[in-house]
């Protein structure tokens, strides 16, 4: 039986809990994503995931991927999908919108234009459309808008021109920034240290290291920072996550959300109040 792209949603802090009980169903392809786990499950573990996880709040089946750079897109791709394949038109829906698009100012607008793409599509083909339920749907549709594309910017005639080379969901960097070592792109995809081939898009690994965070890159190495206090030290190679050390600097109330940065042979940690520097010359 064929698998399909599934996320299933969590409170937030259990998805390793969710994914060890995905994991004992037989569920393939469990990573940790920002709100719960993305994984590859057949329709019918899907199901039992949805009758038997203690865990999971959500199972969303994938039905579809695109790049979106406006509104129009959105309505475009949501057009691409065979919504007859899902509801007909004497059944209802009922639309949820999350993310970031530009050009979509409000999760409402962004729900319009998936609502409006369903339904036009039913109306074209049938002359009749669904009606919209939003507290006891036929189908609840969820969309997320994950931003992570690379563009090419070239001067051409006078003109600064745009073109995306790739579109990838492996590289959704919240606040910690990104470095860019010998071809590969290293950051965290939410809560996870990801590198990429930055050619490509290409996801060389994936590690939980030590949780979401930002980092910074000197002498082959990128220190990293998390938010819950904890400093680590990694080789930056794309042959794998491979850490140096780690240690704990001290609990200021708050997540500890600054850059880290290397200058003179010192890494400057600063956790809300507190700047504080280390010496990490070579003996």
């Amino acid at each position: 039986m064929s698998t399909n792209p599934v996320f299933v949603t969590a409170a937030m802090g259990t998805a390793d809990l969710l994914i060890a009980e995905l994991a004992a169903q037989g569920v393939a392809d469990l990573r940790e994503g920002h709100g719960g786990a993305n994984a590859s499950a057949t329709l019918a573990q899907a199901y039992r995931a949805c009758l038997w996880s203690r865990v999971g709040l959500r199972v969303l089946w994938r039905v579809a991927e695109f790049p979106v750079t406006n509104a129009n897109e959105l309505y475009e791709g949501v057009r691409t999908v065979d919504w007859s394949e899902h509801l007909g038109f004497a059944d209802t829906l009922a639309v949820d919108f999350s993310g970031s698009v530009p050009g979509v100012v409000h999760t409402r607008f962004g729900a319009q234009r998936v609502k409006d793409a369903v339904v036009d599509q039913f109306r074209d083909q049938t002359g009749e459309r669904p009606s919209v339920d939003r507290l006891a749907p036929t189908l609840r549709i969820n969309v997320h808008a994950g931003r992570a594309t690379v563009e090419e910017i070239r001067a051409d005639g006078g003109e600064v021109r745009a073109q995306q080379l790739y579109f990838t969901r492996d590289m959704q960097n919240h606040h910690g920034g990104l470095v860019l070592v010998n071809g590969y792109l290293y950051g965290f995809n939410n809560s996870i240290l990801t590198c990429l081939e930055f050619a490509t898009g290409k996801v060389m690994w994936r590690h939980r290291s030590v949780g979401k965070g930002s980092l910074a890159y000197a002498d082959g190495h990128l220190y990293l920072l998390s938010e819950n206090n904890v400093v680590g030290l990694a080789e930056a190679t794309p042959a794998g996550y491979r850490e140096k050390g780690r240690f704990t600097i001290a609990d200021q109330g708050w997540p500890s959300w600054a850059h880290p940065v290397v200058s003179g042979a010192r890494l400057y940690v600063r956790n809300q109040g507190i700047l504080t520097a280390y010496n990490i010359r070579a003996n």
